[in-house]
């Protein structure tokens, strides 16, 4: 599996979060375009802690809590 980022957002904020909003932002793009979970007015994204750190490995639980 391959993970970018921006750089700019790097930049700003490190790259474990520039990772992760990349992500986030294809897959609210996918469902835009799709026209898929849209709910509230917004697309959503959503997975399980254990789905995102089996997504990003190298994340610990604490990286995903909200």
């Amino acid at each position: 599996m391959e993970h970018y980022f921006n750089v700019e957002v790097a930049t700003d904020y490190g790259i474990d979060v520039a990772v992760f909003l990349n992500n986030l932002v294809f897959w609210t793009d996918k469902n835009l375009s799709n026209k898929e979970h849209f709910k509230d007015g917004r697309f959503w994204v959503y997975n399980t802690q254990e789905a995102w750190t089996l997504l990003f490995p190298y994340f610990s639980r604490q990286n995903i809590e909200p």
